[in-house]
């Protein structure tokens, strides 16, 4: 005889109902495993007691939703991809398949993703990261960030094999859709990576990610040298610096290199014979190039989306999980448009140039432009020494905090201003040695082609690359899930209502039965074929019959085990 508190766990009493199967089709929908899914579903019904089922049970339901469309995942990720496509013609995407036809390649691209590479796309970063599905496919994402300093997906990759034919197919996909290549891109400091960029993306300026070079240093350095603060100091000092020049950068280089014996070490030696795809001096005199100087944010994007992945996780998994964290990204993104129209910022100074100010930039930009003014205004370190004028210029000599002396240069033709540290040129912002000039002048707002497009409230920003033509988007309403989701609503607002009164609880029940029976009928059970239909309506489509495209070999990639240090 068994024990009554032993029931549940008997065979008999082991079932998953609609109920556990739903339940755990959410769960998985969101990302979460077995584990934490039986551990809310305990909670949802009132108890172990009630739970009808074991997380074996759970374990072996989401084993059976991986292994249903074992061998078919590829084909019904591109089947979905083809829809799209169907219903919006601004959609994207490209595959490759070995002899074999299995998937071994694949790039796509939304509306959204494209518009916001020709709102933002000047400057961008690639890299890529692993263990985010079964395969081992690299995900190969391209970021840049927006008008809040925030990252933002342009489009993105998958590739079986992280060598440079992968990536310059990859990156002729990338231009082919977007018409139009990056003015610069950050990668990782990768011999094969610059032979691609110089032949797919032609004019497009190549700098590697400066982390990466700087981090290999202790590595590099001889043995007795490894612990020495000083040389770390200098270093980070003369490489890091985004304000002296080229001729400045190498002449402290050699006196470095000189001074601590380095002069003829061969990493350091090569490291300076590529300064100039690397050294923050060498991109001074290029637009927007301090907007991204590592592939840091390329790895806060990765970390971002594989939060939402898992690395058993099959092609169609991955593919939503991917959506479901684009989406996250630019529900952010959208409450801070929100925010940029809606609120009014705090402002510090009586002065209408500050209050021009928050009219016209973004939330981030501003709490940075504020800083400037406000030390420009306000700061005694910050003050005009003198002014040299001539017909068609003037020159401003401004000190700063760092008692560094600044050359703000007038052009009164074009009503252009241009300082010696060259952060407007280099970031889009404006600094506090303009603002003094500005000051100066009693100029009471920001003349127009100081404003720098980049950093403007969303409804301001315009295409940073010529020929692209904005079209709306209009977001579609499936008024299905609104009724789907007032009806859950209300069902739960009735049952929370009634919780604890068992007549209640009765009376509600039998309510719904005669509905179901209304609505469905006498007698309805659950089926395989029922079983099989929720799982397919979790993927969003069926499993093809016809499989033209396989899976891809699970690959071993550099990410896979250990690293060998370059």
């Amino acid at each position: 005889m068994v024990e009554g508190r032993h029931k549940r766990f008997m065979n008999l009493n082991r079932n998953l109902d609609l109920v556990h199967q739903k339940f755990i089709l959410d769960c998985a929908n969101a990302n979460i495993g077995p584990t934490l899914s039986f551990s809310l579903l305990k909670e949802v019904l009132g108890g172990l007691d009630y739970v009808g089922c074991t997380l074996l049970e759970v374990r072996n339901y989401r084993r059976d939703l991986r292994a249903y469309v074992e061998e078919a995942d590829a084909q019904m990720l591109l089947n979905e991809m083809r829809r799209k496509k169907e219903l919006c013609s601004a959609f994207t995407y490209e595959f490759e398949v070995n002899s074999k036809d299995r998937l071994t390649r694949l790039f796509w691209c939304d509306p959204t993703a494209r518009r916001n590479y020709h709102l933002y796309g000047d400057i961008v970063s690639f890299d890529t990261t692993y263990s985010t599905n079964r395969y081992c496919m690299i995900f190969a994402p391209f970021t840049g960030k927006d008008n809040h300093g925030r990252l933002v997906t342009f489009a993105v990759g998958l590739l079986s094999k992280e060598n440079a034919n992968s990536f310059s197919w990859l990156f002729n996909q990338f231009v082919k859709c977007m018409c139009v290549a990056p003015k610069l891109i950050v990668t990782d400091q990768d011999l094969g990576m610059k032979v691609v960029v110089e032949e797919v993306l032609v004019n497009t300026r190549h700098q590697w990610c400066m982390w990466h070079v700087m981090n290999k240093v202790a590595d590099k350095l001889p043995k007795n040298m490894i612990g020495s603060e000083q040389l770390k100091k200098e270093l980070n000092a003369c490489v890091w610096s985004e304000l002296i020049e080229p001729d400045a950068f190498e002449e402290t280089w050699h006196a470095i290199m000189e001074r601590y014996g380095l002069a003829n070490n061969v990493w350091f030696s090569s490291m300076f014979a590529s300064r100039k795809f690397w050294v923050p001096a060498f991109f001074r005199d290029f637009p927007m190039s301090s907007l991204i100087k590592t592939t840091s944010i390329s790895e806060s994007q990765n970390s971002f989306f594989k939060r939402y992945s898992k690395s058993r996780a099959n092609l169609m998994q991955f593919y939503m999980n991917f959506n479901h964290a684009l989406e996250t990204q630019r529900s952010n993104s959208a409450k801070l448009e929100y925010y940029d129209s809606t609120k009014v910022p705090i402002l510090r100074t009586g002065l209408e140039i500050e209050k021009h100010a928050s009219t016209i930039y973004s939330g981030s930009a501003f709490n940075e432009i504020q800083e400037e003014i406000v030390y420009a205004c306000f700061s005694l370190s910050c003050a005009t020494l003198g002014v040299s004028t001539s017909r068609d210029t003037e020159v401003y000599d401004i000190k700063d905090k760092d008692s560094n002396s600044w050359t703000v240069t007038y052009s009164i033709g074009d009503d252009t201003y241009l300082c010696g540290c060259k952060k407007f040129e280099r970031l889009g912002l404006l600094c506090s040695h303009i603002f003094c000039v500005l000051k100066y002048n009693f100029v009471k707002l920001i003349p127009e082609k100081l404003c720098g497009g980049r950093w403007l409230k969303s409804q301001f920003v315009k295409s940073i690359h010529v020929g692209f033509c904005d079209q709306e988007i209009h977001l579609a309403v499936d008024k299905k899930k609104i009724a789907y989701k007032n009806l859950y609503a209300l069902f739960i607002e009735t049952a929370q209502s009634i919780k604890g009164n068992i007549d209640k609880i009765n009376a509600f029940a039998a309510i719904i039965e005669e509905g179901k029976k209304q609505l469905l009928g006498e007698g309805v059970v659950l089926s395989s074929t029922q079983k099989s239909a929720m799982i397919e309506n979790f993927y969003g489509s069926h499993v093809p019959t016809n499989i033209e495209v396989h899976p891809p070999d699970v690959v071993s990639t550099k990410g896979s085990g250990s690293r060998h240090k370059s």
